[in-house]
């Protein structure tokens, strides 16, 4: 990676406009990330299918009732391309942003390759990936199943030291309104009414 930044950049040394830079940067970062989409969606889509099946179950023993399929988790599977594409722009971002930050404080290519290799080999990223992409798969099922079964309502439950953003959120929601998560790493689910 700090070849290919080091190759993409050299034709630009004797630019030290930051705008140039950036754009340049961008450049590199794309032409020389290669993101394999294929393993990506289907992890992605094991990943919503299990949530899934886990938050449908569950809601289902809670309520007495029999799991349905759930319409939403479909949604989810069947968007997964757009979200993968989200997840892809904001890393090629980061990794931007890394190169022009790099080369406006004077770092060499290593240290600059070695900034971008840090975003691409994220493993916190992935875990907050991972958590918010099942929260989201079993919240949606949960409150399909409340609805499949003429519920009107789901419960809002923050984890035990909610942000103020979910702690607004607690309580009582009518089906139709958002679901956890309510942010990356969001630690609330969705319940059934007391």
């Amino acid at each position: 990676m700090a070849q290919a930044i080091k190759d993409a950049l050299k034709a630009t040394k004797d630019h030290t406009d930051s705008v140039f830079y950036a754009s340049t940067a961008l450049l590199a970062v794309k032409q020389n990330v290669k993101f394999d989409a294929t393993k990506v969606t289907e992890a992605l889509g094991n990943l919503y299918t299990s949530a899934g099946e886990l938050g449908a179950k569950t809601a289902a023993d809670s309520l007495g009732v029999e799991a349905v399929a759930s319409k939403s988790v479909e949604q989810l599977l069947a968007d997964r391309g757009f979200t993968l594409q989200g997840i892809s722009d904001s890393a090629l971002t980061r990794m931007s942003d890394a190169i022009g930050q790099g080369l406006s404080n004077g770092q060499g290519y290593r240290a600059i390759g070695d900034s971008v290799n840090a975003i691409i080999d994220n493993t916190q990223r992935a875990d907050v990936i991972s958590i918010t992409e099942s929260n989201r798969a079993y919240n949606q099922a949960f409150v399909d199943q409340i609805q499949a079964a003429g519920g009107a309502q789901f419960d809002w439950v923050t984890d035990g030291d909610p942000c103020p953003e979910c702690e607004a959120l607690e309580g009582l929601h009518d089906i139709g309104d958002d679901v956890p998560p309510e942010h990356p790493n969001c630690m609330c689910v969705a319940a059934a009414p007391e």
